[in-house]
């Protein structure tokens, strides 16, 4: 099996990406690996800097070991064993102040298929 990927394109308001970064590198991150995924890069545009009067799109490449991976990723529970969808979810609505639109994007190599 292949790996999946998964990318999150975030556009950032302007003068909200350090404090976005920083959110998610506390709250969003460690909860994300805990699920599974393993973080495969990040990025951002306008390279380099952050400009106060433009958005910044920050991009984070994730990826599971495959499609098992993938519905233990989206099923996952937290140690209590409730629905971890909530607190996604949660994580979302609480960063959208910060945030003009995201975008998640499910990836497979073209390589891996039969």
């Amino acid at each position: 099996m292949s790996r999946i990927f998964i990318l999150d394109e975030i556009i950032v308001k302007p003068g909200h990406a350090a404090a976005y970064l920083e959110a998610y590198a506390r709250d969003y991150a460690p909860s994300a690996q805990r699920r599974g995924m393993r973080s495969e890069g990040r990025w951002r545009n306008p390279p380099v800097q952050d400009f106060e009067e433009l958005p910044t799109t920050l991009y984070f490449m994730w990826s599971v070991e495959d499609v098992a991976g993938w519905w233990r990723m989206r099923l996952s529970r937290t140690d209590d064993g409730a629905d971890e969808r909530f607190e996604k979810l949660r994580w979302w609505q609480e960063t959208e102040p910060m945030t003009l639109n995201r975008k998640r994007s499910f990836l497979s190599s073209l390589d891996a298929e039969p």
